[in-house]
C-alpha cells in the first residue's frame, strides 16, 4: 500500500510502499445515494480508537457540541492496514461493528473475492 514520501503526496514518484494489505468500508446514511436524513448522532468512534491498524475518516459528519452527528450520505471511511488482505477486512469490518447511528448501513460484501486478489506488487 503507498504511503507518504517527504516530498508531493500527489506525485506517485514520491510514493513509498509498505508491505500488507489495506481494506476501507464506507458508512453510509439510509437512503444513500438518495434522499438521507442527517443530524444522528454517531456512538462507538472511542470504541475503535484501540483496535490496531485501524483509522476512522469522516467524510459526511461534523461536530455538534460534544458530539459527532451524521451531515451527509457517505458518513465514515473505516479503514484498516494488516499483513494481508483478509485481515485488513476482519479488522475492517470489526470497527465497524462498533458504530453505530440512525439507520447506518455498510456494504456487507466487500473483500468476497479475498482469494483472488491481488497485492499491487503482485
Amino acid at each position: 500500500m503507498p504511503i507518504r514520501g517527504s516530498g508531493n503526496a500527489s506525485d506517485p514518484a514520491e510514493w513509498k510502499w509498505k508491505s500488507g494489505a489495506s481494506a476501507c468500508l464506507v458508512i453510509a446514511s439510509a437512503g444513500y445515494p438518495g434522499r438521507f436524513k442527517t443530524g444522528f448522532t454517531v456512538h462507538g468512534l472511542t470504541a475503535t480508537e484501540k483496535a490496531s491498524g485501524v483509522k476512522v475518516l469522516h467524510a459526511g459528519t461534523k461536530r455538534q457540541g460534544d458530539v459527532i452527528v451524521t451531515s451527509g450520505g457517505r458518513v465514515l471511511g473505516v479503514t484498516a492496514a494488516a499483513p494481508n488482505l483478509d485481515g485488513a477486512l476482519t479488522s475492517a469490518y470489526e470497527a465497524a461493528a462498533k458504530i453505530h447511528f440512525e439507520g447506518m448501513h455498510y456494504r456487507t460484501d466487500i473483500g468476497g473475492g479475498v482469494g483472488k486478489a491481488r497485492s499491487a506488487r503482485d
